[in-house]
């Protein structure tokens, strides 16, 4: 409370009074909110490298933003200072304890600490004792300082021994007030001045003069809190000059607040945008180093009630087996609507990968309908360059592909038999992880009937 501050009390016998400041705003509190929900969030249970990286970005460029609206606002350069280094030291301080999954992010955070790239420290704060100290010299004019790291010391902020602050006194309250009546000719009125004291509790007694000895009535105790002053003060009204200033002081305040609000609300929507963006790209990169056999097993049996298919490894090559029974209608080379939806899968995975693709046709000994195509071999063939421009049509690369009609030269099953027939009827995809290079497409020679 001003020490020429004056407060009129209703006075009974035993009178409490609790003195303490004015409630006013603490701008510099209000600023920094921003800081303390980033600090809540960077908690040890953190196990998303993206979202470190996010949270950190977001911490640069809400400082800045801090720093600047403070400056802006003309509050005290030292206690905007003061708030700023230690702000940077709590954020040091807990993304120091960030672990991660199976220790992943252990010590990131501190590889670009705050406190290093804007202070040039290596340690944990090492200057916030110092700056409690110079702060608490001038405790009037560097409360609202003190109140912001007041929080952060609630919050975990330690010296750079990882040792507790020295304890910051914020407000100090007076104790109860007896008044006692005592004669007097006459009622006065009378001025009773309480200093203001350190001590949380004091118990003042003042002495007031009622020529009756009755209770005294409250109009007639003036309690001045400091100093003496004259019983009645003037009334000051302020002058329209400086009401509109005020206005315009308050309106401009209310716009950067406003303005900064937005300003993080926007980098906090961009910043949960870039972290999914990156998810998916660490979940791309997970796919990636699957191995890429399992890609494609995984690829072609998504789908309920597929078409059976054979997968099998050689050295570095992969081979791919669909039944032409299933794959194609009877005596041509049109694929039915399950192989082509195999297709598009198997595509989808080779599209991440390199290396020459051959597809390969087979048949049967079993002599060849008489229609779009007149032989075993010339099926074939017909069936491996369907099957490859269907993978073209879904983005493999052209040159990388290859086909070629083997008709019944390569059986494996008995062809005797209807069980080994079915097996030779096949196309088979060989994919070869160590050739980027494709030869000219090969064209079939001789007919397998």
């Amino acid at each position: 409370m001003d020490d020429r501050t004056a407060a009129r009390l209703p006075v009974s016998r035993e009178v409490w009074l609790m003195a303490s400041q004015p409630q006013s705003k603490n701008h510099l509190l209000r600023l920094a909110q921003p800081l303390f929900w980033l600090l809540d969030e960077l908690s040890p249970e953190l196990e998303s490298a993206a979202g470190l990286d996010a949270l950190k970005s977001e911490v640069r460029t809400r400082l800045a933003a801090f720093k600047q609206a403070a400056q802006a606002a003309a509050l005290k350069a030292d206690s905007v200072e003061a708030v700023h280094y230690c702000f940077c030291a709590a954020l040091d301080q807990a993304g120091s304890r960030v672990r991660g999954r199976a220790n992943g992010l252990r010590g990131v955070w501190l590889q670009h600490g705050l406190l290093m790239q804007l202070y040039g420290e290596k340690s944990f704060g090492q200057r916030c004792r110092t700056w409690i100290t110079k702060l608490q010299e001038t405790p009037n004019a560097s409360e609202n300082a003190l109140e912001v790291i007041a929080q952060l010391m609630a919050r975990g902020l330690r010296d750079e021994r990882g040792m507790p602050l020295p304890k910051i006194q914020l407000v100090h309250q007076l104790s109860p007030v007896e008044v006692i009546p005592s004669a007097a000719t006459t009622p006065q009125r009378r001025h009773v001045t309480i200093a203001n004291s350190a001590a949380e509790h004091q118990r003042i007694h003042v002495a007031v003069n009622n020529p009756s000895g009755g209770a005294v009535e409250p109009s007639d105790v003036l309690i001045t809190v400091g100093m003496p002053v004259p019983e009645a003060a003037p009334s000051q009204e302020l002058s329209p000059q400086r009401s509109w200033r005020l206005i315009v002081i308050a309106v401009v305040v209310t716009a950067l607040v406003l303005g900064l609000a937005w300003v993080t609300y926007r980098q906090h929507l961009d910043n949960q945008a870039l972290a999914s963006q990156v998810s998916a790209l660490e979940a791309q990169v997970a796919k990636r180093q699957e191995p890429l056999e399992d890609r494609i097993a995984r690829a072609l049996t998504s789908e309920t009630g597929a078409s059976q298919f054979g997968l099998s490894t050689e050295g570095d090559r992969i081979y791919i087996v669909f039944s032409s029974d299933m794959g194609f209608a009877a005596g041509s080379a049109d694929i039915t609507p399950m192989l082509a939806r195999q297709l598009e899968r198997l595509a989808g995975v080779l599209t991440t990968t390199d290396g020459k693709v051959t597809i390969v046709g087979h048949t049967d000994d079993s002599p060849g309908a008489r229609g779009r195509t007149e032989t075993n071999l010339a099926l074939s063939a017909a069936r491996a360059m369907a099957v490859g421009r269907n993978l073209q049509a879904h983005g493999v690369a052209q040159t990388r592909l290859s086909t070629i009609g083997r008709g019944a030269k390569e059986p494996v099953g008995d062809n005797k038999t209807a069980e080994g027939r079915a097996l030779n009827r096949r196309v088979e995809i060989v994919l070869d992880r160590q050739r980027a290079s494709v030869p000219d497409r090969a064209s079939p020679t001789t007919a397998g009937d």
